[in-house]
């Protein structure tokens, strides 16, 4: 059975004296304030399941209150199930009743329902309640565009190749076991495609070119002959999840799994005979950079790093509350993301703000005349980008100012990372991606509004 909040207040020890266990005390009050919220929780979590039966497992409130925590604190799912058997303020906060402590499986499998709907709605609410407590005047914003990691190692064609032939191999294997009436039998190639793995990454001397490209050679055919078996193995499995048997379901899980797998290496094997057996270009829209995060993105900014996973648009407000975030798919230019950022801000607000300020890579005509028909008075670029001055702001002062205020936006994306683990995504799948860097905002924004509330800077 989910309840949405408990039905009585817990018994429990209260709040310490510690600083932290005030900036908690501030932040559960702030949650409070917003009990509709409890309600988008529980769409997420439930759905259109029954209510009225089973074990009492967390209440709403107390998953979105443990999500937080976790966030806030940077903790594993191990460590925050200590602390929440082992702090009173930590129990206080989830309000978790004495006696009564969630297991981290029970942590995770339910944190991890959370999705981008609950995060996106209450960080609206609490950017509102920012504007009634006048904590922020919502009167100037800046925006600018980061990039988040993908939880994936380094794609290269030789290491996807491998993950390839690891992965079908272990699935299969686990068919086998699970059924050993199997029809036919596979090999297991996975040494010898873990040996010319190795070939390839560290080939070394003179013919280290001509080792490497021999290696490729041997290691797209093994690919494609574990990718054979795998197709064989999974209509096998197919049928077998029709047969009124005990472990049709099992089989029926596995079949899924494997037909989930194989389009991704047909691609992978695709894109190193092109890219590296016949030295053709392949288009990073068109590149598959893992067979686990299939929708990570290459990005590619200026002379910078390339980096795996997806842009993300952050739009800051005046004392650093992040008013809104776009996770974008594809690597969109800057120029295109000006106007949607500045038209989603107005309507988290409900007012359009008097003056915004852009990275350079954000600059163009066409934007500037967008968003000044929006009704905002100064809009700066960092750099003017061929345009003037007049035609942007009021005056060359406030031109300045505005410079100056932008790059505040800088030292918050830092913060985000640092401080919350923005930097690198840590779950798996796009929808918890989504999730992960909404988790990281809003946990963000409850820490500054507590501060502000309690005069800290």
């Amino acid at each position: 059975m989910r309840q949405t909040r408990a039905t009585q207040l817990p018994l429990s020890a209260g709040w310490s004296e510690h600083k932290h266990s005030r900036e908690l005390e501030e932040i559960s009050s702030l949650l409070d304030a917003h009990p509709q919220i409890l309600e988008v929780v529980k769409e997420e979590l439930v759905g259109k399941r029954r209510t009225n039966t089973g074990r009492d497992g967390m209440t709403c409130e107390q998953v979105l209150r443990v999500a937080v925590l976790k966030r806030l604190h940077r903790l594993d799912y191990r460590t925050l199930a200590f602390h929440l058997a082992d702090s009173r303020s930590f129990r206080t906060f989830a309000r978790l009743p004495l006696g009564k402590t969630p297991s981290f499986e029970a942590l995770a499998s339910n944190v991890k329902r959370l999705g981008i709907r609950t995060w996106e709605k209450l960080n609206m609410l609490l950017m509102r309640q920012a504007l009634d407590e006048r904590l922020d005047t919502g009167r100037k914003v800046r925006t600018d565009s980061t990039v988040v990691d993908s939880p994936i190692h380094a794609p290269t064609d030789s290491w996807l190749l491998w993950d390839s032939v690891r992965v079908l191999s272990r699935l299969m294997s686990k068919l086998q076991e699970t059924f050993p009436v199997c029809g036919w039998r596979w090999h297991d190639h996975r040494r010898a495609a873990k040996r010319q793995w190795m070939v390839v990454m560290y080939a070394k001397g003179e013919d280290k070119d001509r080792a490497r490209q021999r290696g490729y050679r041997r290691l797209v055919k093994l690919t494609e002959r574990v990718l054979g078996y795998a197709k064989k193995m999974a209509d096998e499995a197919r049928a077998l999840s029709l047969t009124p048997s005990a472990e049709r379901l099992v089989a029926a899980a596995l079949s899924e799994e494997l037909t989930h797998y194989i389009p991704l290496v047909q691609q992978i094997i695709a894109q190193t005979r092109s890219r590296v057996l016949e030295g053709r270009k392949v288009p990073a829209k068109e590149k598959l950079t893992s067979i686990f995060e299939p929708h990570t993105d290459i990005i590619v900014k200026d002379r910078r790093e390339t980096r795996f996973g997806h842009k993300v648009t952050l739009t800051s407000t005046g004392s650093n509350l992040i008013a809104d975030c776009v996770i974008d798919r594809g690597n969109p230019a800057d120029a295109t993301l000006a106007v949607r950022s500045i038209e989603r801000v107005s309507t988290v607000l409900q007012k359009v703000p008097t003056a915004v300020s852009f990275d350079d890579g954000f600059a163009s005509k066409s934007n500037l005349v967008q968003i000044k028909a929006l009704g905002i008075e100064n809009v700066a670029f960092h750099k003017k980008c061929r345009l003037r001055v007049k035609e942007m702001v009021k005056s060359d002062r406030m031109y300045r100012e505005l410079k100056n205020f932008r790059a505040g936006v800088e030292g918050t994306i830092s913060a985000l990372k640092r401080g919350q683990g923005m930097g690198r995504c840590r779950w798996r799948g796009w929808r918890s991606f989504e999730a992960y860097v909404w988790n990281c905002i809003v946990s963000f924004n409850l820490m500054q509004m507590a501060r502000m509330r309690l005069g800290k800077p």
